[in-house]
């Protein structure tokens, strides 16, 4: 039986406000999963594999990410939420949430979009919110000099996934309810 569960855009916006935090989160970094296109993506197996490579490849004790977001929108749970993710390296992980976006988003391969847009703009919007973070509290590794990765992904425009996110957030405050 695997360790990572599955859950829906609501059940992650309530996750996040019930979870027993330690650690404090300054920074969302968003990764994708060349290893697994949308096309490969096979539930369950997927997120097993995706830890294996961590693992293996990288000598990690477990998955790299927090979550990993799939083709369909399905939130699946990663790494502890309070340990620090394997997300840039070179000490500056330390206060960051790691997601992953499953798919290979070089140009004209896989794109973000529909359902898995939406789940990857709730769980950024929603851990932000849980530390009253800007929505600018977010990293594509591609922005780190020392990295030599274009991730997420040259088709995921970081401006367009901002705007999805400050939306989200203007359509959560205008809400006298929880935003899911």
């Amino acid at each position: 039986m695997s360790q990572y569960r599955s859950m829906s855009p609501r059940e992650f916006v309530k996750e996040v406000e019930d979870f027993s935090w330690t650690r404090h989160v300054w920074r969302i970094d968003l990764h994708d999963t060349p290893e697994v296109a949308h096309a490969s993506y096979d539930g369950l197996p997927s997120i097993d594999l995706l830890a294996k490579l961590d693992m293996t490849t990288r000598g990690l004790r477990t998955i790299a990410q927090h979550v990993s977001v799939a083709p369909d929108g399905t939130i699946w749970t990663g790494r502890d939420w309070n340990s620090v993710p394997a997300s840039i390296g070179l000490s500056m992980s330390r206060g960051a949430f790691m997601l992953k976006a499953i798919g290979h988003f070089d140009q004209g391969m896989d794109k973000l979009e529909a359902a898995q847009l939406h789940s990857v703009i709730t769980v950024i919007e929603s851990v932000q919110a849980r530390f009253n973070l800007p929505v600018q509290a977010l990293l594509f590794p591609r922005e780190v000099p020392q990295r030599d990765k274009n991730t997420p992904g040259p088709s995921v425009e970081k401006a367009a996934l901002l705007k999805g996110v400050r939306t989200r957030r203007s359509e959560c405050s205008s809400k006298a309810a929880a935003c899911n």
